[in-house]
């Protein structure tokens, strides 16, 4: 297992209420869950902007989608 690190921030007091209530009706430490949380906020942050990198670089290179592209996408989710 990778070393921990301590990081300290404040949260609402709703929220510190929810993390432990989740906490105790999962049976898991309040640590895991913030951490399981922080880990997929943080994943879905850099596919995020990993995507947005990817499209500007299609868009600079004017890769875009013709007509013919666009219909079949159309098609795809209509019939």
């Amino acid at each position: 297992m990778q070393k921990l690190e301590a990081i300290n921030f404040r949260i609402e007091a709703e929220n510190k209420i929810r993390l432990r209530q989740l906490a105790e009706s999962t049976g898991r430490d309040q640590s895991e869950l913030a951490r399981e949380a922080f880990q997929q906020y943080l994943d879905i942050q850099e596919w995020q902007i990993n995507g947005i990198h990817e499209a500007l670089a299609a868009a600079d290179r004017s890769e875009f989608a013709d007509d013919a592209d666009i219909e079949a996408i159309f098609d795809k989710y209509t019939k």
